[in-house]
């Protein structure tokens, strides 16, 4: 079917713009975002997917203040060959693509549910072409996707039941942005069980230091082999939004991510990053958690609001709930994102630090589905 989209001189294919390459279920758009305020410890996510295959969109926004997560979430009916951003409360507009993008969660709806935000996100670095991402389970490819992300500073405001917990403004506001397509595993198609204990260790880091950002990623398996790497430089602009085709990215040779756990669970009390360029020493990071966000508030491990989950023609919903008062080893928040102090051989900084070990991992001594790590640190 045509859109008017078509009529962009974008297409890829013969076929028209909303007729996807693919007929995989799981075909998906994705927009990620990620913020913190270093000086009062807040750290806010959203995202928001598209899935033309299952005519679902979702998105949900979640915001960490004193210890306290809230998060706002939104599902619905994507009309087919529609790609507006927009579901419920929630609206991402691309002001200026590659270098603005304006987020909001809005409206009668969001003043209902008692969470309003209006953010604007200005890239301070070009974006970043990530890896093609490919995972097979047995013959069959379950994750094949094209990505980038970028770094930036946040301004607008966060408001929670009345009062304001983050009035942003520009650079006292970190952020970064993830945008990826393609297919990713979601639920909803019965398989046979599989006759192995389900594993994924993925830790991501994105590091502010006084040269500009860092950016690295490791995907391993239970022996710690590496799957999937990114371990990447990023040039701070010096002024004004990033120009996305400037030159100043790195690649790093390598990167090594060792964690210390937190003693009886699977979430991280400090990472030690060492980053090995092509040429000169390696420099040293060392990452002090200061503050968390379970991604339990985003989506992919929530068993009520799962990315591509068919609710309703349009349903809303809220939680809120203690991050210190959530149970480590169950599986629904073991993934989780957290502000942390970056101190290291440049100078001083922040990072946003994401884990998710799920299964056995001996480099970790990780060797059931959810035990916890015994006391010290591991790779």
């Amino acid at each position: 079917m045509l859109s008017p989209y078509d009529d962009h001189p974008i297409h890829q294919t013969s076929a028209p713009v909303v007729q996807l390459a693919t007929s995989d279920a799981n075909a998906s758009e994705r927009y990620e975002f990620v913020g913190a305020a270093p000086a009062t410890g807040v750290l806010f996510g959203a995202t928001l997917g598209l899935y033309p295959h299952r005519e679902v969109i979702d998105a949900s926004f979640s915001i960490t203040v004193d210890g306290r997560q809230h998060s706002v979430h939104a599902s619905g009916r994507l009309a087919p060959g529609s790609r507006a951003l927009v579901v419920g409360p929630f609206i991402v507009e691309l002001v200026d693509p590659l270098r603005r993008v304006h987020l909001q969660v809005a409206g009668p709806t969001a003043d209902e549910l008692g969470i309003t935000a209006d953010l604007a996100f200005a890239a301070t670095t070009a974006a970043l072409e990530l890896p093609r991402h490919i995972e097979r389970r047995s013959a069959s490819i379950v994750r094949d996707t094209a990505s980038f992300v970028q770094l930036g500073a946040w301004a607008g405001t966060v408001v929670v039941d009345g009062a304001t917990v983050l009035d942003a403004l520009g650079a006292t506001v970190v952020g970064s942005r993830r945008r990826s397509w393609g297919i990713e595993p979601l639920g909803g198609r019965p398989t046979a069980a599989a006759h192995d204990l389900p594993q994924r260790f993925w830790a991501a880091t994105t590091v502010w230091l006084p040269r500009g950002g860092v950016v690295t990623a490791v995907e391993e398996q239970t022996d710690g082999r590496r799957t999937y790497q990114v371990a990447e430089r990023l040039d701070a602009t010096p002024a004004g939004p990033a120009d996305p085709t400037a030159a100043g990215t790195g690649s790093l040779r390598d990167v090594d991510h060792q964690v210390t756990w937190r003693p009886g669970t699977r979430w991280a009390d400090g990472v030690a990053l060492r980053l090995t360029p092509w040429s000169g020493p390696p420099v040293a990071v060392r990452l002090e958690p200061v503050a968390m966000l379970a991604q339990a508030g985003l989506g992919p491990v929530n068993a009520t609001w799962p990315h591509g989950g068919w609710k309703d023609e349009l349903a809303v919903g809220r939680d809120t709930w203690l991050v210190a008062d959530l149970d480590p080893l169950d599986v629904h928040h073991l993934a989780q994102v957290q502000l942390c102090r970056a101190t290291s051989d440049e100078g001083a900084g922040w990072a946003v630090v994401e884990h998710l070990a799920v299964g056995p991992h001996a480099p970790s001594g990780l060797t059931g589905f959810t035990d916890g790590a015994r006391p010290g640190p591991a790779t």
